[in-house]
């Protein structure tokens, strides 16, 4: 039975460590995902508490998984991970069942399951975490009870920090399909080889609060008022492949991405998230690189009545242009981030604190495939070396706990069997 228990132990706290560690370097997709989770039960598919929950979701799920492997306060966390599991055991049968969303987001983006198997793999956790739960009391603490929670809350409390850091700027790791290297000029091909049918791009319009549909070849006139745009009348949409950006008039995709050289999209998904002094910023840095005659496109998911009334209030004069806010938060995990784009290809990116206004001449001078190569290399080996180093703590702190810490195994036991 101790065989089993350590191997329990050391499977859980693995996946929980490698799930939460992916859920917190990327906290604003985790909000997202936890937001088609509220959508469910017919919430808004965005809010500010989406972010606080998914901070704190990935740093307790992280948390789990290391004290799970460390050995901290077992009795304590064998409760919380059987709930844990349980619960998300049975959100997941619900969701296999009936497929309201496409991916659990149980391993951010670096591991995508269908609904089965996470379920699948959700059971077999219970299994195993059941085994650590009914033989919580014959593991032996690593530290005395005070230092075993000292320790927890510290790393809890790191955690928590690092995902914030990572909300503030960007995910060490960009797991998503418009990472570094990326070429948008393909991945904006929304369509299928096999496509039988000839794609048309409808506009939406309202008038007088009621929507209608338009064809490119006839346009309303302006007292119409451009709400959105979709392209009907093809059979095999590529559902991942959906860069677009439109002004008041349709699609300009390929007018941006036919543009020789540089090319810089600011990308706000929604205006109303920014405050008055961080729109500001934006405003300047647009402001130096039109300077620079350098092209740049400010992009919002926001709706058109809503952007004119906050370009009013904060007198943004720069033109303006639209895309799905889920795509925008592909293409860069900040309220406000840059992309810069060389020849159809993404180069870099940055978030909303860290626009580089005295930086631009550097980066125009550095050749564009380097960049983006150095910057695949250094996610790739940073994702590896966090990981790595979370095990190598876990490992080294549990040796030199258990050879320095003697337990007084009659004091615990009496403990345990007063708390029962």
């Amino acid at each position: 039975m101790k065989l089993l228990r350590a191997i329990a132990r050391f499977l859980i706290g693995i996946t929980f460590l490698f799930s939460g560690l992916m859920k917190l370097i990327d906290p604003v997709g985790t909000a997202l995902k936890t937001g088609e989770y509220i959508g469910i039960a017919g919430a808004e598919p965005w809010a500010s508490i989406y972010v606080v929950f998914a901070v704190l979701l990935s740093s307790v799920e992280l948390l789990m998984g290391f004290a799970l492997l460390l050995g901290l306060r077992m009795k304590f966390f064998s409760h919380l991970v059987l709930f844990f599991i349980s619960f998300f055991t049975i959100l997941t049968f619900y969701i296999a069942l009936f497929n309201p969303v496409s991916d659990c987001g149980c391993f951010g983006e670096a591991l995508q399951l269908s609904n089965w198997e996470t379920f699948l793999k959700n059971l077999v956790l219970l299994a195993l975490v059941i085994v650590i739960f009914f033989q919580k009391q014959k593991f032996t603490p690593v530290l005395p009870e005070r230092w075993e929670w000292i320790l927890s809350i510290a790393f809890f409390v790191l955690f928590v920090s690092f995902s914030v850091y990572s909300y503030r700027h960007l995910p060490q790791v960009d797991l998503m399909e418009y990472r570094a290297g990326s070429d948008l000029r393909e991945m904006s091909g929304l369509y299928g080889s096999n496509t039988s049918k000839t794609p048309e791009t409808i506009l939406i319009y309202m008038k007088d609060g009621v929507e209608y549909e338009f064809s490119i070849d006839n346009l309303p006139d302006s007292s119409y008022i451009f709400v959105d745009s979709k392209t009907v009348g093809v059979e095999n949409l590529m559902v991942k492949a959906g860069f677009a950006i439109s002004d008041s008039s349709g699609y300009v995709t390929d007018s941006i991405l036919n543009i020789r050289g540089a090319v810089f999209l600011i990308s706000v998904p929604f205006v109303d998230y920014l405050s008055a002094n961080r729109t500001s910023i934006i405003s300047e840095f647009c402001d130096s690189l039109k300077v620079k005659s350098l092209p740049f496109f400010f992009v919002t998911g926001s709706g058109r009545e809503t952007v004119e009334k906050w370009a009013a209030e904060n007198e943004f004069l720069h033109s303006i242009y639209y895309g799905d806010y889920k795509m925008l938060f592909t293409l860069n995990r900040s309220f406000g981030g840059l992309t810069y784009i060389h020849d159809g290809i993404i180069t870099s990116k940055w978030s909303r604190v860290d626009l580089p206004f005295e930086t631009i001449d550097d980066i125009l001078n550095e050749d564009p495939e380097v960049v983006a190569a150095e910057e695949v290399i250094k996610q790739n080996l940073f994702i590896e070396f966090l990981f790595i180093l979370l095990l190598v703590v876990a490992a080294v702190l549990r040796f030199f706990f258990r050879l320095f810490y003697k337990h007084n195994h009659n004091i615990y036991d009496n403990r345990e069997e007063q708390e029962s």
